[in-house]
């Protein structure tokens, strides 16, 4: 499993992921980004919901994907708790990842948000290989 790390960047926030293959560093950004907004989390699972997204580049699939878990939870007050299944192919030049992501309604009395994360940003976005890893860094616009 991938990790992640906090990363303090003026007036926002951000994460330092690494990890073993591509599906992992989108899975360990999401667990970020829960760790950010909602670190204290139930964790139990009532719903899941497919994602399908396409993108050119990985970075850009990467911002679209946090960017559907940001909406769904501060616009339809749903909250992603896990990615319970991913795949990210590469086909015809562009990029789509094929996911279910698990989770529930928010209850706002018993789970607060800690962080309001107004958009996911590509500010110095760049996903690479090093050795056997995939890194990236990713700043949240709070």
């Amino acid at each position: 499993m991938g990790e992640f790390l906090l990363v303090n960047h003026t007036a926002d926030v951000g994460l330092q992921i690494t990890a073993d293959s591509i599906e992992d560093l989108f899975v360990t950004a999401a667990k970020g980004w829960l760790s950010l907004v909602m670190p204290n989390v139930d964790r139990q699972v009532k719903q899941e919901k497919p994602l399908i997204i396409e993108s050119e580049t990985l970075e850009e699939l990467l911002v679209e994907f946090l960017s559907e878990l940001n909406y769904l939870l501060f616009v339809k007050n749903w909250i992603a708790k896990d990615v319970k299944e991913i795949s990210i192919k590469k086909m015809d030049g562009n990029y789509s990842l094929n996911s279910l992501i698990v989770g529930d309604i928010r209850s706002s009395e018993n789970q607060p948000i800690l962080l309001e994360i107004k958009a996911v940003t590509f500010y110095d976005l760049e996903i690479v290989k090093v050795g056997d890893q995939y890194q990236t860094r990713i700043i949240f616009d709070t």
